[in-house]
């Protein structure tokens, strides 16, 4: 009657096999004894027995009724973006989560019982991690932040944001945990963004120089008309100086509306 399904599974479970080895245990110990018919004698026991793995593989399979740490600790680590690897003190994968699969291509099976060394491959990365591990019961430093390669099953290797942490208890370390961010796509932003700002300062440069060659221009354009006004002035100057020569009125006249049209431009 539980509105959770795992509630009702469990009690399910534990309800068929209690029946199974009830009903098998009343026919061997009551009724085949009733009709003469006798059985080994610890039959009855061993039908009793499918009740209890009943039960053990109600709790195991769908967790303890009652919500603990360790199930919401399982449930939080499976639905986390980032890759998560459980080392014990050792340095052997015990367990992970996801993502791993997901990012990496290893199922558990691929990495159980092996150690870390066999995902990361870069010798400046596995120096990084060694000397973290080195510490004696991380009382040194119990958490490392680190840039890693983690090689996958398709023989690549992914950039990590990696943080390595040991896990303890009273009496020590008891285990190591690897949480790493890919960075794949942080790192194709960064460089299209390096690419944009590279484009920026290069317009920027030929802007500068078109601003410099425009003024470049100006100021030569300037210098023409200068000179040609120069020129222009001089030819005035020459008509006005050739005019004072001249007797006929209408050769005057003719060299001063010259000297105005030159004037004029």
């Amino acid at each position: 009657k539980s509105t959770v399904l795992r509630e009702r599974k469990q009690a399910s479970i534990m309800v068929i096999t209690g029946l199974v080895a009830f009903i098998l245990g009343s026919l061997t110990n009551t009724f085949l004894q009733l009709m003469n018919i006798h059985v080994i004698p610890s039959l009855a026991q061993i039908f009793g027995i499918i009740f209890f793995i009943g039960i053990a593989y109600a709790i195991i399979e769908y967790n303890l009724l009652k919500l603990t740490t360790a199930v919401a600790a399982r449930e939080i680590t499976n639905k986390i973006t980032d890759l998560i690897i459980l080392l014990d003190p050792d340095g052997k994968i015990i367990e992970i989560n996801p993502q791993v699969e997901a990012l990496l291509g290893f199922s558990i099976s691929d990495l159980e019982g092996k150690t870390w060394t066999y995902l990361i491959k870069n010798p400046e990365d596995i120096s990084q991690i060694q000397n973290f591990l080195n510490q004696v019961n991380g009382k040194e430093d119990t958490n490392k932040k680190m840039e890693i390669n983690i090689h996958t099953k398709d023989n690549d290797n992914i950039p990590f944001d990696s943080s390595l942490s040991f896990i303890q208890d009273k009496y020590g370390v008891i285990g190591v945990v690897l949480i790493g961010r890919d960075l794949r796509q942080t790192k194709k932003l960064q460089y299209e963004i390096k690419e944009k700002v590279k484009a920026q300062q290069s317009a920027e440069i030929q802007e500068e120089k078109i601003k410099k060659s425009l003024q470049e221009r100006d100021i030569l354009l300037k210098e023409i008309h200068h000179r040609v006004k120069n020129n222009m002035q001089i030819i005035s100057s020459l008509l006005n100086l050739q005019s004072e020569y001249l007797k006929d009125k209408t050769a005057i006249t003719a060299l001063k509306e010259c000297q105005g049209r030159i004037m004029s431009m």
